[in-house]
């Protein structure tokens, strides 16, 4: 940033339009550094050996993303093609690369013990989408872990309180009322509807782990 340094600065200074550059003096050392001085706080124009110096300066403090360095540096520096350059550094940040990609934590497995009896313990869940027939276009799948006896019910709409009905009607009115459902986390198997249907019949119900589907 400092006059001495070796680059040409008039000819770099020269492929700059629209601003109003000036050598100002920075406190008692002696240092004159050329700043744009057509706004308010006159930021310092940094010359190509200090550029990889200050991007790492501001975006290594704790890495920003990209639209946030660019903004950080461009408040406090300015250079031809500042913009584009912070943001092809940015991108090859190995430290941004690693530690923002967006990562889940794994529950352990789960485990169910073995039904005793047939339609003691069910699965259920909910396939989709089907081709539109008579307003149906969602499957409730319920499935007896004992004897693998399958069932899907059609459905216009996959609310809990939908799903909830379809249960009763399509599978406990046929075939009892199940000791243990297992399902998912949808919103229908996780809503209060259906925990408070699973009370009513003193139902347990069971969900996967997150991520391990």
């Amino acid at each position: 940033m400092a006059k001495s340094q070796s680059t040409n600065l008039s000819q770099l200074v020269g492929k700059i339009s629209g601003l109003i550059l000036q050598e100002i003096k920075i406190g008692d050392l002696g240092t004159n550094l050329i700043c744009d001085v057509s706004t308010g706080k006159p930021p310092p124009l940094v010359l190509p050996d200090w550029r990889r110096r200050v991007f790492d300066m501001i975006h290594n403090i704790s890495h920003p993303s990209i639209r946030a360095t660019k903004n950080l540096i461009s408040s406090k520096f300015m250079w031809e093609g500042l913009r584009k350059q912070v943001t092809e550094r940015a991108k090859k940040c190995l430290s941004c690369q690693s530690s923002k990609v967006y990562k889940h934590v794994k529950s352990p497995f789960g485990s169910y013990a073995l039904p005793s009896k047939r339609f003691n313990h069910i699965n259920v869940d909910i396939v989709w989408p089907f081709p539109v027939c008579k307003g149906y276009t969602y499957l409730h799948t319920i499935v007896d872990r004992f004897t693998r006896w399958p069932e899907a019910i059609p459905l216009q709409d996959i609310s809990a309180a939908t799903c909830a009905r379809a249960l009763i009607s399509g599978w406990i009115c046929r075939f009892g009322l199940p000791c243990d459902i297992s399902s998912d986390r949808g919103t229908q198997f996780t809503s209060e509807v259906w925990h408070e249907m699973a009370k009513l019949f003193d139902i347990q119900l069971h969900h996967t782990t997150s991520y391990h589907p």
